[in-house]
């Protein structure tokens, strides 16, 4: 098509602009926001930390009651040794029951002094969590008041982009579809630019300088124009 109406240039730039100004919105409705990325992650460390600590304390436990298991044992033998104590008749026997009675007593007493190592780590532990679950709680909170902000943002760019759809749909009309045609078979091939304005004999799509000639027929902006070099639809504009 050689011929064409100034009207319809404007037109298509406008469309243009329409079109790059959706799929910026797309865009941004397609990406997730680096502060809520950001909490996610923060409430997921505090979370496994916090499971962690659990495992942990549980583990703890665990061996505590083994070794508690352990301490009544001995207590239990103690007991029966110093009720042998009553009944033994030699010196040698006795001393025996003596030594035997003093090395459980000296087993416990480091059993419990691990038992209370256990406790301490363990308190130490419970407390952490507790302060761990206190983070999540937040960090919960705040990733939930982030997502109400950021559900009512994509609402109003929604809203947005149906606005801009209708208006880039009724002007696409006005445009000969030939016109249409062309413009988009050049945006898929240039990566969604298919016209450009030429601003002081310079086409703004790839930056060159337009031939003489060429710039010359623009200002008439009566006839359809491609940049030599970059292949887009070129239109004079006042610079």
């Amino acid at each position: 098509m050689d011929k064409i109406k100034s009207e319809q240039l404007d037109q298509l730039a406008t469309l243009q602009d329409l079109e790059v100004e959706m799929r910026r919105l797309r865009q941004q409705l397609e990406i997730e926001p680096a502060a809520l990325i950001a909490l996610v992650a923060q409430s997921d460390e505090k979370q496994t930390q916090s499971d962690e600590c659990r495992r942990r304390s549980e583990e703890l436990k665990k061996e505590y009651r083994s070794q508690e298991s352990d301490t009544l044992h001995n207590l239990d033998l103690i007991k029966k040794s110093q009720a042998k104590l009553r009944s033994v008749k030699t010196n040698k026997e006795y001393q025996s029951l003596l030594k035997e009675i003093d090395e459980i007593e000296k087993k416990n007493s480091l059993i419990e002094d691990t038992m209370i190592e256990y406790l301490d780590t363990i308190e130490n532990l419970e407390q952490q969590i507790a302060e761990q679950e206190k983070d999540c709680t937040e960090l919960d909170q705040q990733i939930d008041e982030k997502k109400a902000i950021l559900e009512k943002e994509r609402e109003e760019l929604q809203i947005r982009l149906a606005e801009l759809d209708n208006r880039a749909e009724g002007i696409s009309d006005g445009i000969d579809s030939e016109l249409v045609r062309i413009y988009n078979v050049i945006k898929t091939k240039k990566g969604s630019i298919g016209i450009a304005p030429v601003i002081a004999a310079v086409c703004q799509g790839c930056h060159l300088n337009i031939p003489p000639q060429m710039y010359n027929e623009l200002h008439r902006r009566d006839s359809l124009k491609i940049c030599p070099w970059c292949e887009r639809i070129i239109y004079w504009k006042e610079g």
